[in-house]
């Protein structure tokens, strides 16, 4: 189970994470900018964790994680935003799996008040047993397919009717 609490400390945010058990959630995990071999850093109002969502993006059986960061900024750019995703392995999540996935992979110039990775989703809309990564934005959203290493640009579907929140 995953929380994002993207206010905590100044709007720096975090996520804490619950392992499952047989008895039910066990031991939490914070993840933030600050963990080791995760990109980036955490600043004020760059809220981490505004949006989360698991699924098995590369197909190894192990859940992921895709982590939006709505209102970062990005070479000066403000809230252009980008979601880290971290990838599943037999000891959890872990910052050394982790990928940054910028608002430019939508395929056009970066741009300030995107808020790329304000909405989420991981699931599986292909059938190919690999979750895909809907990514919203305030002009383009996309979808990522999944694949063996995670979320891939090849094969990338631009979403532009689904701009704002996604329902479940």
């Amino acid at each position: 189970m995953a929380v994002g609490l993207p206010d905590n400390n100044d709007g720096k945010g975090i996520v804490s994470v619950w392992r499952g058990t047989s008895l039910g959630p066990s031991g939490s995990m914070t993840y933030n900018q600050a963990g080791s071999g995760v990109s980036g850093s955490p600043e004020a109002d760059d809220n981490f964790g505004y949006a989360v969502s698991a699924g098995d993006t590369d197909g190894d059986g192990d859940a992921d994680l895709a982590v939006g960061v709505p209102q970062e900024d990005v070479n000066g750019l403000a809230d252009q935003g980008g979601v880290h995703v971290f990838r599943g392995g037999s000891g959890g999540l872990c910052g050394s799996r982790s990928s940054w996935i910028p608002q430019t992979v939508q395929g056009r110039p970066a741009d300030s008040y995107e808020s790329f990775g304000s909405p989420l989703r991981v699931r599986d809309v292909t059938g190919d047993g690999k979750a895909d990564l809907a990514i919203g934005a305030a002009n383009v959203s996309v979808l990522l397919r999944g694949a063996s290493g995670g979320p891939t640009t090849s094969g990338l579907t631009e979403l532009p009717e689904l701009n704002g929140p996604f329902s479940d």
